[in-house]
């Protein structure tokens, strides 16, 4: 993009990476996530939020567990962030790190709300 003469900022690799990744194009969203840290732009939540989306719908959960890489620069992970890291668990069959998941957003005050209890696999104790 920059060679094209264009700055891009966050907002602009955000909606590339969520294009790429609501379309599957997984190995493509790599480039341009490592080109906004090259660039010394801060990947925001919404941006790994639709990384953790796209990775774990292609069966990459060890890519979509991105939380770490989100709080070194000290982004907190949204309510929205876990949902979808535990509903991409919970599609692979992983339920224990579906829980691990759930019981880490409880940890940090996180509360469930109705959204988290429909996430396949939770919701039987709802």
């Amino acid at each position: 993009m920059k060679g094209n003469g264009l700055n891009p900022g966050t907002i602009s690799y955000t909606v590339i990476v969520y294009g790429f990744c609501k379309t599957g194009y997984v190995k493509e969203v790599w480039g341009f996530y490592k080109e906004m840290l090259q660039r010394d732009l801060l990947p925001s939540v919404v941006t790994y939020t639709c990384l953790i989306d796209g990775y774990s719908k292609k069966g990459q959960m060890d890519i979509a567990n991105m939380l770490n890489n989100m709080r070194r620069p000290n982004i907190a992970p949204a309510v929205v962030t876990y949902n979808v890291l535990i509903a991409g668990y919970r599609t692979l069959g992983y339920s224990d790190r579906a829980y691990e998941g759930f019981e880490e957003k409880t940890k940090e005050g996180i509360s469930p709300e109705k959204i988290m209890f429909k996430t396949p696999g939770l919701d039987k104790d709802a």
